[in-house]
């Protein structure tokens, strides 16, 4: 088994986006379709991933009886039944403001559009996310490829500073889902 070197994996993770049922080298993405990397423009870029992001689980408890010699023992079985990555970003992308807004269809410039049409705000796709080291060169540190539904984290504060968007991506199970350690060097 190769020795992946951990201690060294990322300085910096960067997040990509590619929605479901747009279309990309002229392939309609959907979960069992996702784009290449070549161009790099096939995934939209949702910039570099601020300190604070993380992985989370939801787990759900399932108490039973074991017989242990003459007597029962309640034991816990605990799996998990929901994945999130939840970060920031200091781009204000079109779909954190189709979500925010509850916009029913993409941004389109020069346009009324309808707010608050969408009550469940969410964007479906692939979720692109790299990790790089310091200096660049070489391949990604990892790379995570996961079919999302992707929801506002929080909602962006208005303020005298830059917007922080906040998202949240459920990862949902499917057979094109793939993670990448690069060989250790």
């Amino acid at each position: 088994m190769a020795n992946v070197a951990l201690e060294d994996i990322a300085v910096g993770v960067f997040a990509h986006f590619a929605e479901d049922g747009t279309t990309v080298d002229t392939q309609t993405v959907s979960e069992t379709v996702l784009p290449d990397d070549d161009p790099t423009s096939n995934w939209t870029s949702l910039g570099d991933v601020l300190p604070g992001a993380k992985f989370e689980v939801k787990t759900q408890a399932d108490p039973y009886m074991q017989l242990v010699g003459d007597k029962y023992v309640e034991r816990q079985r605990e799996r998990v039944i929901a994945e999130f990555f939840t970060f920031g970003t200091r781009q204000m992308q079109e779909l954190v403001w189709r979500q925010l807004f509850g916009l029913s269809a993409a941004v389109a410039e020069d346009t009324n559009l309808v707010p608050m049409a969408v009550a469940d705000r969410f964007v479906r796709g692939w979720l692109l996310l790299t990790g790089r080291r310091l200096g660049g060169g070489g391949d990604d540190r990892f790379r995570l490829v996961s079919w999302v539904e992707m929801r506002l984290g929080e909602l962006p504060t208005f303020n005298n500073q830059a917007m922080v968007p906040a998202l949240r991506a459920q990862h949902l199970p499917v057979a094109a889902n793939s993670m990448r350690f690069p060989a250790a060097s």
